[in-house]
């Protein structure tokens, strides 16, 4: 745009600069600036005054205002009068309050300022609004629960949404697992049942969701707003244009290779929380090593010093699935009998009272300690060894099978994927 054509100049004589300066002085010099239509003092503009402000834009046509009176940083408000641009000059606290009254240097300070004022409203131009339209539509990657859920909020709020699962069908980790723990105080007696399809289907059925499974994410350019993301399923690679990415990639389990010292791998009835979830579907939960009905189970936090690859990813969804699995022995042998060996039970919030739910329950036991090893003991059995528990001594358990309660990692984490997984090429 060109220069302001029509500029008018304020100058206020409160707040003491009047008493300092010569506020008729710095007037009469503002009338022969060019573009200057109009000059006025007051003895305070930020109060009533500030309509004369505004009938003169309105009235004059005044593209810019030059206001020579307190800190930019107060009133902002009250001496905002569009569509004109206002340019403020501090004659308040960088002349009045912090020089010499009457002085001659002040005054030509005072000039100076507001000189500077005016050549900045004379030559500025107004800044103008970012204009480029924004792709109204998200991409979300991953069709897990996560994913599933933010689909389905932005197709509800109006956004065309593409869902893209890099497996063959939507549900991510929630389908490896059985049941639920309770979130709700009022229902801590029953495990909550996870209804996958009901949800995958609804997502899918969403008028404003397209579902691309077998799909990944090849490259994300471009900028917030505007992202170009390349896309590759078996067909072939093709570009799509989003406005927003949501990053729902989901988790795996720890290796179960890191928890070789608890006998993975050894001993048959050794398995890991995952597995269990396998073992709970059944009507029956039998040892993998000989299918003998289970009565006695001990769960391992595997929360020790030595569970350097566990231990960053274990914690409170970690501990509510160990009580979790306890109930699911339970619920199919109400005289079997389980030990959940730990050393940090993290159930914060509203978990506490599951945790305390199943600390009544008859038939599990909670020793904190640390699990020293793991054995095999007689007929196909497991002997469990805890360290420093709260008994002062060591302990050793029976048991038919033992858990490993096993953490989750971002998939995104470069011990899961490339570290590059993500594809990142956009500004940021």
């Amino acid at each position: 745009m060109s220069p302001a054509r029509k500029t008018g100049v304020y100058v206020c004589r409160g707040c003491s600069i009047g008493e300092c300066i010569d506020v008729d002085a710095l007037a009469t010099m503002a009338e022969a600036g060019e573009g200057v239509v109009v000059t006025r003092t007051s003895k305070a503009f930020c109060l009533e005054d500030a309509r004369v402000i505004a009938e003169d834009v309105a009235d004059q046509g005044l593209d810019a205002v030059v206001i020579g009176a307190c800190s930019p940083r107060v009133n902002r408000r009250v001496l905002s009068f569009p569509p004109a641009t206002v340019r403020r000059v501090n004659l308040r606290e960088q002349v009045a309050w912090s020089h010499a009254p009457g002085e001659e240097a002040t005054q030509e300070l005072a000039a100076d300022l507001l000189r500077m004022g005016m050549a900045a409203a004379r030559h500025g131009t107004p800044p103008q609004p970012y204009t480029q339209d924004h792709e109204r539509s998200v991409l979300v990657v991953g069709a897990g629960p996560a994913g599933l859920s933010a689909a389905y909020a932005a197709a509800e709020a109006g956004y065309a949404v593409t869902l893209v699962e890099k497996a063959p069908e939507a549900g991510g980790f929630l389908r490896r697992i059985h049941r639920g723990y309770p979130s709700r105080p009022d229902s801590l007696d029953s495990l909550v049942d996870l209804d996958v399809a009901g949800l995958v289907g609804r997502v899918a059925s969403h008028p404003g969701v397209t579902l691309r499974t077998s799909t990944t994410v090849v490259e994300v350019a471009g900028q917030p707003g505007r992202f170009t993301v390349s896309l590759e399923r078996e067909g072939g690679r093709e570009k799509i244009v989003a406005g927003a990415v949501v990053f729902a990639t989901g988790f795996e389990p720890v290796p179960a290779e890191s928890l070789a010292a608890y006998g993975w791998g050894r001993f048959p009835n050794v398995i890991t929380s995952v597995e269990m979830e396998t073992l709970a579907a059944e009507t029956e939960i039998r040892r993998p090593g000989d299918g003998r009905p289970v009565r006695r189970v001990a769960i391992l936090a595997c929360d020790g010093p030595g569970d350097g690859a566990n231990l960053p990813y274990t914690g409170s969804v970690a501990s509510m699935v160990a009580l979790k699995q306890a109930m699911y022995v339970l619920e199919r042998c109400a005289d079997a009998e389980v030990f959940i060996v730990y050393e940090d039970m993290q159930t914060p919030g509203l978990d506490e009272l599951y945790y305390r739910f199943v600390q009544e329950k008859q038939g599990v036991f909670f020793l904190r300690g640390q699990v020293g090893a793991v054995g095999e003991g007689p007929d196909g059995g497991l002997i469990v060894t805890a360290h420093h528990s709260v008994l002062a001594r060591d302990g050793s358990i029976d048991v038919d099978l033992v858990v490993l309660d096993v953490g989750m990692v971002p998939t995104s984490a470069p011990q899961v994927s490339d570290p590059a997984s993500l594809h990142l090429r956009y500004l940021q």
